[in-house]
This record gives C-alpha cells, sequence and structure tokens, in this order.
C-alpha cells in the first residue's frame, strides 16, 4: 500500500468523521429536517468506522489514534464553517491544545533528546 494513498484515506477520515459531527450536531438545532441530518451523520460514522477497520491494518493503533484525536480541530472548524458558529476563545485554546499534543506526539522522541 503506498504511503500516498494511506494519507489519502487517513485525511478523508478526518474529514468524514468531522462532518458526520457536525451533521448530529445540526440534527439538535434544526428540528424540520431533523431526521435527515441524523441518518446522514449516522451513515458518516458507520463510513468512518469502516475506514479505521481499514487503516488499522497499515497503522499502528497509537498513530491511529492520534489522527482520531485530531478530529477535534476538524469539527471546531466544520462547526464555524458550516454552522456559522463564532470560535470563542476556549475553542481556540483547545484547538490549540488539542494540535500541540499532536505535534509533541509526533516530535517527542526527538524532543526528549534535545534535554
Amino acid at each position: 500500500m503506498s504511503v500516498s494513498f494511506i494519507i489519502l484515506t487517513v485525511t478523508a477520515l478526518v474529514i468524514i468523521n468531522s462532518l458526520g459531527q457536525v451533521l448530529l450536531k445540526r440534527a439538535t438545532i434544526n428540528a424540520v429536517y431533523k431526521k435527515h441530518y441524523l441518518v446522514s451523520g449516522y451513515a458518516l460514522f458507520i463510513l468512518s468506522l469502516v475506514l479505521v477497520q481499514f487503516l488499522l491494518n497499515y497503522i499502528n493503533f497509537s498513530t491511529l489514534a492520534l489522527v482520531i484525536s485530531l478530529n477535534v480541530i476538524g469539527v471546531s472548524f466544520a462547526s464555524v464553517v458550516l454552522l456559522r458558529e463564532k470560535m470563542t476563545t476556549y475553542m481556540l485554546y483547545g484547538t490549540l491544545m488539542v494540535a500541540l499534543g499532536g505535534f509533541l506526539f509526533i516530535n517527542g522522541d526527538s524532543l526528549l533528546s534535545l534535554l
């Protein structure tokens, strides 16, 4: 399996999972199309579950756990863009902390060698 295909699949996983969460959030806001948003959101979650099972064949679980935790960033920005929510200071700090945690997870060994 090529690295570019795995990167593309991981990116699709983050986007699909983020959209699924935004659709479920939208279902709580809009009562008229609630059923459509719920079904679409859960369908995207099932698709993301299939992608996770596929990726577990090619990626270590610890790396995939990092990717899944980065969904918080995708949901934050998708909520701002698609639902027109305001990015609060706490939301921005939380997103930055998740990104910092991902950076430290990836570069932790090389940073420890500097000490």
